[in-house]
């Protein structure tokens, strides 16, 4: 199962704010695009890209069903 995320800046802002590049493309990540998140390695792709890879990352197809919260070390 995909685990899509249309982005918003109400519930998404911590995400947004992190600036992310979609690794295919590499065109920036924001407000009102889907995206799907590696349950790997946790990297961001837009939905296109993921399914531009075969729906798979890091030799496994499982996505996150919510977008982690950036934590500082």
């Amino acid at each position: 199962m995909i685990n899509e995320h249309r982005l918003n800046t109400t519930t998404h802002s911590d995400f947004l704010n992190q600036e992310r590049i979609d690794p295919i493309t590499g065109e920036k990540i924001e407000e009102g695009h889907t995206i799907v998140i590696c349950a790997a390695c946790k990297s961001a792709f837009f939905i296109e890209s993921w399914e531009y890879l075969g729906n798979e990352h890091c030799n496994q197809d499982e996505t996150l069903s919510e977008i982690p919260i950036a934590k500082s070390l």
